[in-house]
């Protein structure tokens, strides 16, 4: 019963969170209505969300993607629907960026970082098969790494109006798809930004041979504790349990499918050195690499191995005191970096 009491304490703190930012931004005709209400909605929420901390997770962060200045949007293929956010509109001359999400992730994890980059750049993150709002597919017996380079092209096929040449910015597993979808699309991407990709490093990191149930836990406690692993600074993480049941579920539908994608990484992909190596061999385009230095997913080492294998590497970028959640530990210099990166030209 004290559990469920602080919940509501924690959903009521976080709904009047967002009613009072979203009055904030309000236009002033709306203040009077809105302040008469906000009481009564936010006591009524509570309750709603309590039984659907999914909804008011979805709630958070659709507040802080409108705030950035990006609408949610979706794109209707034969067989998949995609979801994705964007900011403007490509220019002629200069790239526009797309973002790639991890495992288990979505487009609202760049939401952070994206907020500040400037806004005459072109922006798009999109949401991989089987994430966040895009399609969970029924059959996952043809789950891979190229399945999702194939749907991303399917997409970007469905979402451009004509041709667009992309950075690309892919983290984790989603580092691998960019590298995957660099090599088979050479003449729309113009640079690649790598931040710790999944792929297997000289060193094992100690988070790396993980089984799904232990990887997508169903206890929140236990789910609150692993993804403390991935962070070397805590802080950066959420410390409320509403917040990790809402994750739970939020992926109760895609559950068996991450499951799958994630025995497919340790299986196959990320243990096929000569598969990687060669993949890697064939991107053509200036690469940089970013790593957190203490991160415990993907380990550091991975690094200097990819220096080795990708003859395009113009810069590596090693972050102290800084884990696997780069975006979220490091935000401003993992920017920076990005943006500094963009705005140089290299030629060969």
């Amino acid at each position: 019963m004290e559990s469920a009491k602080q919940w509501l304490v924690d959903a009521h703190d976080a709904v009047h969170k967002w009613v009072t930012n979203s009055i904030a931004e309000a236009p002033k005709w709306l203040l009077v209505s809105g302040l008469t209400v906000s009481v009564g909605l936010v006591t009524t929420a509570s309750v709603y969300f309590y039984t659907r901390p999914d909804k008011l997770l979805q709630l958070c962060r659709s507040s802080a993607v409108w705030n950035a200045g990006f609408t949610v949007q979706f794109v209707k293929g034969p067989e998949y629907t995609y979801s994705y956010i964007e900011r403007g509109s490509p220019q002629q001359g200069r790239a526009s960026m797309l973002f790639i999400h991890g495992l288990g992730d979505s487009k609202d994890y760049w939401t952070i970082l994206v907020k500040h980059i400037p806004r005459h750049i072109h922006i798009v993150a999109v949401d991989l098969l089987g994430h966040g709002q895009t399609t969970v597919p029924t059959d996952i017996s043809d789950v891979s790494i190229l399945k999702l380079v194939e749907c991303l092209e399917e997409f970007l096929v469905l979402f451009e109006q004509g041709p667009v040449l992309w950075h690309v910015i892919g983290t984790s597993m989603g580092g691998s798809v960019a590298a995957m979808f660099a090599v088979r699309n050479q003449q729309r991407v113009e640079k690649l930004t790598l931040i710790c990709p999944a792929v297997k490093c000289p060193v094992e990191a100690e988070m790396a041979q993980l089984s799904s149930e232990k990887m997508f836990m169903q206890d929140p406690v236990n789910l609150r504790n692993l993804l403390s692993q991935l962070a070397y600074n805590k802080s950066v993480l959420p410390q409320s349990l509403w917040v990790y049941r809402a994750l739970i579920e939020e992926r109760k539908e895609r559950l068996e499918f991450l499951k799958a994608l994630l025995k497919y990484l340790q299986e196959s992909f990320c243990h096929n050195d000569d598969n990687i190596e060669t993949l890697f061999a064939k991107i053509g385009v200036p690469v940089q690499i970013l790593w957190g230095k203490e991160d415990e997913c993907v380990h550091v080492s991975g690094a200097s191995m990819l220096e080795k294998a990708i003859p395009t590497v113009k810069r590596t970028d090693i972050l102290p005191v800084c884990g696997h959640l780069m975006v979220l530990e490091q935000t401003d210099v993992t920017r920076s970096l990005i943006m500094d990166f963009y705005n140089c030209t290299y030629s060969f």
